[in-house]
């Protein structure tokens, strides 16, 4: 592949690009001469820049690496289709595009001048200075110098693309402009209107940083203080290979309405982080918030990251039997669980992504109680699937309670906005799935869970409406109760016209009052009269609202 960005480098550098660059400002681009219609058509057509594109957005820091030579021929690439005022369009967002090229070399520069050692010097190297040999640890604090040499071009790549833009922008006509432009199809990911509502909204909450110290400022606030504060010293592997994995993480997080991951690290130490997972749909944890503190020890990636579930209701609720109410969480990446050699932590390919979408994917799932060794095999059996639901009814009550009511209430510090967008725009969602738990509580005829779930969907109610005020939630009929209004009420006329029959065996009692015998001696005749002539007039004294009844059988208008 590198062979072939080469070769169309060659064939498109009609002009060459410098050798150096300025060590002084930014980089200028090097206009090309006109392609031919025939060569535009040819490569407009082609998928040349959703393939650059694809390379940019799928391949982390640590891919770039590897594939060295071929990501420095992609970017002089980049820079050369920058000098053709007909394709660098193609490098520019447009709508319906995901992510431009433009904004794919921007993100990797963001990243590396956040995270690479001395970046303020990178720029200022030539392009012709080979890396081994102008570069010295001291400069780069032993980080490899491929690293360094990739960052300086991600930023002559991101300057140039810039300036490219601006200047055809600045001097072609805006309609001239859009017919060049290449519509891209939307991702499958974002076929609804609101899962792009959401991924817009959050985009910017999901990946960020902030001062975990506490307030001596020698304290972390931080399930791992203890270990961070015994670790000395900073592995300078360790680091790198975060910086590569935080790359990762910041393009590959996943975001969706269904369930999503929003990452914070130390604004000075990227290996001391937290993040929070939203429990997926059709889960007894879905919507709620769960927030988790990680640390990557000293060793790492030669040993796995230390993970801690802190919603736990303050250790009062182990959520799954793979989140202890301690916090512990067990699986095979982490080393707290048995697992095959396969499933275990491999310090080449074992990432912390892997270790969050693990979690997201196989604890938070529908029938979290089967995760239980040996309990798989009650899966799919009249026993299994009764002890499945007791133990989602506890889950449901705990991640309202603990996930969503007291994270409305007390967001996560760090994750304050994200936490609170995230409630604000799956409000209603939330209000459907409250309801849906309480029409199962009512068919399983589980009375104590269904009163308890009840009460926390009357507080989350309170809590959702709270955050935007002026729109009211939407609240889903509850058809069970519906229909038994609709009983009782045929009950209750059924009950006024056995009272007449009553009356006409007893007169000179109160038609409330037959209604009343009726009730209470269960609409059986014989016991309602007999009821009547023993108790009937000592129940009048002590109960006089009898004669207030009103009869369902008559229009209120008459």
């Amino acid at each position: 592949m590198a062979q072939i960005v080469e070769g169309l480098t060659k064939y498109l550098a009609i002009l060459p690009l410098p050798e150096d660059y300025p060590s002084e400002g930014k980089p200028s681009r090097t206009p090309q001469p006109p392609l031919s219609s025939e060569i535009y058509s040819i490569l407009s057509a082609s998928c040349l820049f959703p393939l650059i594109e694809s390379y940019l957005r799928n391949d982390s820091l640590l891919v770039m690496i590897r594939q060295f030579d071929l990501y420095v021929k992609l970017l002089e690439l980049i820079r050369v289709i920058a000098g053709h005022d007909e394709l660098v369009v193609f490098l520019d967002s447009t709508p319906g595009k995901s992510d431009s090229v433009s904004e794919l070399v921007q993100r990797a520069s963001n990243f590396a001048s956040k995270s690479i050692p001395n970046t303020t010097k990178i720029t200022k190297l030539k392009s012709s200075q080979p890396a081994k040999k102008k570069l010295t640890k001291t400069h780069i604090q032993e980080v490899e110098e491929e690293e360094i040499a990739l960052a300086r071009d991600l930023f002559i790549t991101r300057d140039i693309v810039s300036s490219s833009l601006e200047q055809v922008k600045a001097k072609k006509l805006k309609d001239s402009e859009q017919s060049h432009k290449k519509e891209m199809p939307t991702p499958a990911d974002d076929t609804t209107e609101f899962a792009v509502k959401y991924k817009e909204a959050l985009a910017d909450e999901q990946f960020g940083e902030y001062n975990m110290l506490d307030s001596s400022g020698s304290s972390y606030k931080h399930h791992y203080n203890e270990k961070i504060q015994s670790d000395s010293g900073t592995n300078p592997a360790k680091m790198k290979r975060l910086r590569q994995e935080i790359q990762t993480l910041y393009s590959s997080l996943p975001l969706y309405p269904n369930s999503s991951i929003f990452l914070r690290f130390d604004e000075s130490r990227m290996d001391i982080l937290q993040c929070v997972i939203t429990g997926p749909v059709d889960t007894p944890y879905e919507n709620g918030c769960f927030l988790f503190d990680i640390y990557c020890p000293s060793d790492y990636p030669s040993s796995s990251p230390l993970m801690n579930l802190e919603t736990t209701g303050n250790g009062s609720v182990r959520f799954n039997p793979n989140l202890y109410n301690c916090g512990k969480v067990c699986l095979s990446l982490l080393g707290t669980w048995r697992g095959g050699p396969n499933e275990k932590w491999n310090e080449k390919t074992s990432t912390l992504l892997q270790v969050f979408v693990s979690i997201q994917s196989l604890i938070f799932v529908e029938k979290p109680y089967f995760n239980e060794p040996g309990y798989e095999n009650s899966m799919n059996t009249p026993e299994g699937d009764s002890q499945n639901r007791k133990y989602n009814e506890v889950i449901r009550v705990a991640t309202l309670q603990w996930a969503i009511i007291d994270q409305i209430s007390n967001p996560s510090k760090g994750f304050e906005k994200a936490i609170t967008t995230h409630f604000l725009l799956k409000r209603n969602d939330i209000m459907r799935q409250c309801y849906a738990w309480i029409k199962d509580a009512r068919k399983d005829n589980s009375k104590a869970h269904l009163t308890t779930l009840q009460k926390l969907t009357e507080e989350v109610k309170v809590l959702l409406q709270s955050l935007d005020p002026s729109t009211p939630l939407i609240i889903p009929q509850d058809e069970e109760e519906k229909i038994q209004k609709k009983v009782n009420s045929e009950l209750e006329k059924q009950r006024w016209l056995m009272a007449l029959s009553v009356l006409d065996l007893v007169p000179g009692y109160p038609i409330g009052l037959c209604v009343k015998a009726l009730e209470i001696n269960k609409d059986v005749l014989d016991n309602s009269v007999n009821w009547l002539l023993e108790q009937g007039e000592s129940y009048i004294f002590d109960h006089p609202e009898v004669f207030s009844l009103v009869n369902p059988l008559e229009d209120p208008k008459d």
